[in-house]
Formats: C-alpha cells, structure tokens, sequence
C-alpha cells in the first residue's frame, strides 16, 4: 500500500482544547482515497475522550502521548506519521474541504519544505484575486511573524534536518519549532485564499506557564538567531519579533500585574538581561513605543514603572500626542518627567503612515482619476495636503501630483472617535498618463502610486490602494493613451506591496498580444492573435509585422473588436518563400491616422513567437550533398 500524502497531526493535552468538528472538517478534505491519514495523539485526561470520539470515524489513529505536554505530544504523532507532509493541526480548529489539496498542490509545484495557509481578507479594490507565492524568505515576506505550526511540512526535510518539538516549544507554544523550520527551508510557499476557523480559546490563553522561563526559551531562540545572521537590519528584524511578542507583550504584560513579588523579581531578573543582551539600537526604535518604554523600565529596574506601563499597555488605551518641530510623540507615563524616560522612547513620527481609502479609481481617456480620503492618525487633518507620488520601479520618485481636498465629516466619528478632526481628510486628483508616458524616452515600465500626507510639519507616504474598500476595481484590460501624441499603452495591477501599479508601455508594448492558433496549409500560414487592448481608435488598421534584423514586413490582418479585447487574423505566404534567411520576431502593429503601437505576439509559455526564413545557400548546398558547407 501507497504511504498517505499528508499526514494531519492533532494534538490533545487539555481536554478543554478538544473538538470532534476539528477532526470531521479533516476527513472531509477533497483528497482521493488513501492520501490522507488522521492521527490524534492524546495524553493524561485527554486520552479516553479522543478514543470515544475516534472509533465513531473512519480514517483516525489514535496514538498514546508521552509525558512531557506537548512538545512531546507532537512529537509522538511525528514518530507514528507515514505522510509525505506533516500538517500540525490545533484540536479546536476546522479546515475549509480545499484547505490541505491547496497546500499539497502548491508544495508539490514548488518542491517546497514548508507552505504557510494565508486567509484570503479583504476583496478590495485594485487587488487581484489571492494568488499563491510560490517562493519568499525570511526579509521578503512577512512569513516569519507567524510562528504558529499550523502549516504543511515536508517529513523528509524535517527528518534531514532532525526538528522536533523541544521542551522549550511546551513554554513558547511551538515557536522554536517553526522557527527553525523556516529558517532551514530551501523554499517556503504561500497558500493565499485560505480559510481555517480557529477554536474558542486564544492560543495564547492556553499555553499559561512560568513567564520567566519563556523568556529564558526566547533567549536560545535569539542565539539561534545570532548563529545564522550577523549582527545588523536582517537579525534586528527577527530578533525584534521575539522581542515584542514573547518577552514584552506576553511575559512581562500579561503577567506582570498579576505576579507575586518573587516572580516579579526573577522575570526582572531574567527579561533584564535578555532584553540589555539583544536590545539592540535597531531592534528599539522598530518596537511599539510602549513596549519601547516597557523594555526600557524592566532594563532600569524600576517596578513600579513597569506596573503603570503595563496598566496603560492593558487599558489599550489611544494615547494623545504632541507635535512639535515636525516629530510626533506619543504622550504616555512618564513622558519629560525626567533624564530617565528620555523623548526618543515616544517618538513615534518613524512609524506613522498615512490611512487612506479610495471612493474613485477610474481611466478617463488619457487621465486616471482617484479619489477617496486619506489622514495620519491622531493628527487633525484641518491643515494638511495630500499628493499623490509617481515612482519607478525602484522606488525613484517621476512626479509629484498635489490633489485637492474634499470634505469628509462623517471620518471625525468614524476614524477619530471624536477626538480628531478628520472633516478635511477627502482628496481628488488627475493624472495625465499619457504626459508620462511621453516624459520618458524609452517604456516607463512598472510605474508604482504612493500617497503622501503632510500635516503640521510631519511628512508621511505610504503605498496607494484600495485594500480596505470594496467593489472598486480599474479595468484588468489594457487601455491606449496618448493616441493623438505618442501612443502609449497602459494596464493597471497592483504591487507586491499593494501599491497602485501602472505599466507604460510607448511605441513597442509588450504583453497585449497572445498567439491563440498557427495553422500551416499548402498556400501558406493562418495566425490568430488575441489580446485585451481597447479604446483602440476610430479606423484603426491591424497588421502582423515580421521583424528580422533591421527590416520589418508587414502582412494585412482582419481586426475584430470588443469590449475586452480584440481578435486579429491573418494570413501569411510561406515563411521561406516570403521571409529571408534568418530568425524573425512576430508582432501585431495597430496604425491609425496620427499614430501607431505594436506589440510582440507571445505565445501561452510568454516567450515572443519567431519564425525562421528561407534557408541560406549553405544550407541549401549541405541538403543536397548531405554535409555541411562552410557558408
């Protein structure tokens, strides 16, 4: 018999944590017959209630846990686990059917050694339907700030690397595990579009333990760290992760107030010198300025600062800020009560990015119009501008496009709670795309929109789009600018970062065509090209061009048009009879009175189609004397 392709790993330590529905949505994936196997693992009381449940259902293996919790628990469903991948599921989850054939798909098209299950969010705006990524890193992603095991693990990768659930993972709730998981990996996978429904506990809630002995866990996890990745950006950035979570946030917040003085003392103790060993200057100024101030108390010493931090960290109370000589401080405890709080550890200004939403994103003719609101928290927007930013690729900044501003009185009770006046937080601008387009010699390629706010002389950009706003979307087809003056082609996507993307494209524009069929006949050569340029102008001509070196031919196209594209025929003499001797590129040229585009054909692998021409006399001479001829 065939070993399964995934193996489902359930976990049970607390009988509380346990629920059948976990264990039905799993046999319910839409994997075939034998490519799924169910193994729970139960320890201590949990043990005869997983039993009950199971020998109801088809498919589970029970395994008795080992004593230890659960690091050891896991480990037990490693051990017995026959999968191709492991999926580490929490026992009060349910998975969406599709939820593991998503997963297998996507590891088996991008051999990868981990696939991290992503929710889908928001539909919004300009942003495509979720797609999968099939490869990201630590510094490229944010993959790593989710440390969870709910995700798809090659078994092979894991036995080559030895990774097990470590005692340490009983304290930080697998974190160690994971951790070293993605950063052995060859290749990791995003799986974006899932659903999975979590159970009623926070996990966070069900770990519990000593706080100080978490934070000693932490502190191998940052040396692991440090064995990998030198001292700078790229380790601050994970360090800063652990720093944040499991040190401030769940060890010192969530147990601080409730902690007799021993504990106190010995988490002052042990978190003291985790955070004056891997605090670095980097790591600070990237944290919250809570925690910023936390860290900064418990390094001092001083409890009875940590308790009104971390009350004021409980109350999750906004704090008010002062702005003044364009920096933003968040005015919290202690703040100018003295040399020992000093005002960088409020400064907030580095990590204020504008909140915006769009009500308008539109092409019209040669312009793209937008609209919508756009503030920087807790700020009054009563004087602020907003300008809309045209960067290259690489983030060079092409132009600055001041909008005008609208009003918007209904966001001081929706986004500012009354406290801030966000009336004036509406914008409206035009860009002329086809003044771009002619701006730059060559293509302007990928064009990326951020947005840009200034208020009381504090300057903040972040990238332009339409996350949080639903039922708006530009047109997925291409448009023509310009037509009248240096035709351009234009088609709007989205960044990586969710940016606002449009590609220019002027005289040669790529991607608009696609060979859909070539059929030779005795007489020569039938094309079907199909692409989703529109708007093309009235009394357009189609042709294919033939391009070889420095000469292009032209053969007379039928050109069918629609409302999402067009669909263009022709019919060509044989190639060797009509091309010379060579290679040569296919394209469509579109010409009109005052102007002209072309694109190169593609076919469905992306690559530009070619053909090749009459032969060479060379070549001619070595057919008919069977060997090769110097030409």
């Amino acid at each position: 018999m065939n070993p399964p392709v995934v193996s489902v790993i359930i976990a049970v330590d607390d009988p509380v944590d346990w629920s059948p529905l976990g264990i039905e949505s799993v046999l319910d994936q839409r994997l075939h017959a034998g490519e799924l196997e169910v193994i729970a693992v139960a320890s201590g009381a949990a043990a005869s209630m997983v039993e009950d449940v199971a020998r109801s259902r088809r498919g589970v293996r029970v395994v008795a846990g080992q004593p230890g919790g659960g690091a050891a628990v896991a480990n037990a469903g490693i051990d017995h686990a026959r999968g191709r991948y492991l999926y580490f599921m929490d026992p009060g989850d349910r998975l969406h059917p599709d939820h593991l054939p998503r997963l297998v798909v996507l590891a088996e098209r991008t051999k990868a050694d981990v696939v991290v299950p992503v929710s889908a969010g928001e539909d919004c705006g300009f942003r495509r339907p979720p797609s999968d990524r099939e490869r990201v890193g630590l510094f490229d992603s944010s993959v790593y700030d989710d440390l969870g095991s709910s995700k798809l693990f090659r078994r092979g990768f894991l036995a080559d690397w030895g990774l097990r659930f470590g005692s340490g993972d009983r304290v930080i709730g697998g974190r160690a595990f994971v951790a070293h998981t993605l950063v052995h990996a060859r290749t990791v996978s995003i799986a974006s579009g899932l659903e999975a429904v979590a159970g009623a506990r926070p996990r966070s809630t069900r770990r519990g333990g000593d706080p100080a002995e978490a934070v000693t866990e932490v502190d191998k996890l940052a040396l692991f760290l440090a064995q990998h990745f030198e001292p700078g950006e790229r380790r601050d950035r994970l360090i800063r992760r652990h720093v944040e979570v499991e040190v401030v946030s769940e060890a010192i917040a969530g147990s601080w107030l409730d902690a007799d003085e021993p504990l106190r003392a010995r988490l002052s103790e042990t978190a003291g010198a985790f955070l004056r060993r891997w605090l670095t200057p980097g790591v600070m100024a990237a944290l919250p300025p809570t925690h910023r101030l936390i860290a900064h108390a418990v390094m001092k010493g001083d409890g009875e600062a940590v308790r009104e931090l971390v009350r004021q960290y409980r109350s999750q109370a906004t704090p008010e800020v002062l702005v003044e000589s364009g920096r933003v401080f968040a005015v919290l405890p202690y703040f100018r009560a003295g040399a020992d709080f000093p005002d960088e550890l409020y400064d907030v200004t580095a990590s204020l990015s504008p909140r915006h939403g769009m009500s308008v994103a539109q092409l019209d003719g040669d312009v793209l119009r937008l609209a919508g609101f756009a503030y920087l928290p807790c700020l009054d927007a009563t004087d602020q501008t907003v300008t809309v930013l045209v960067r290259s690729a690489d983030g060079g900044l092409l132009r600055r496009i001041p909008a005008e501003w609208t009003s918007t009185p209904d966001l001081t009770v929706r986004h500012g709670y009354g406290r801030y006046d966000y009336s004036r937080a509406g914008f409206a601008a035009a860009i002329d795309v086809a003044a771009i387009a002619r701006a730059h010699r060559d293509d302007a390629g990928p064009l990326r929109l951020d947005i840009e706010v200034a208020v009381s002389g504090v300057v903040a950009s972040a990238p332009l789009g339409t996350r949080r706003v639903r039922g708006l979307c530009l047109p997925r087809s291409s448009r023509l600018v310009g037509a009248a003056d240096g035709a351009a082609v234009v088609r709007t996507g989205e960044a990586d970062d969710g940016a606002l993307r449009l590609d220019v494209s002027r005289g040669l524009a790529d991607r608009v065509a696609v060979l859909v069929s070539r059929e030779a006949t005795s007489t020569g050569l039938t094309l079907t090209v199909r692409g989703d340029l529109v708007n093309l102008p009235h009394g357009v001509i189609g042709e294919v061009a033939l391009i070889g070196g420095d000469t292009t031919r032209h053969v007379p196209a039928l050109l069918e048009r629609g409302d999402t594209g067009y669909l263009l025929t022709a019919k060509l003499p044989p190639p060797r009879l009509f091309l010379g001797r060579g290679v040569w590129r296919l394209g469509v040229r579109f010409r009109w009175a005052d102007g002209e585009v072309v694109s190169p054909i593609r076919g469905t692998d992306d690559t530009v189609v070619t053909m090749i021409g009459r032969p060479s006399i060379a070549a001619l001479l070595a057919r008919i004397t069977g060997r090769a001829v110097e030409s």
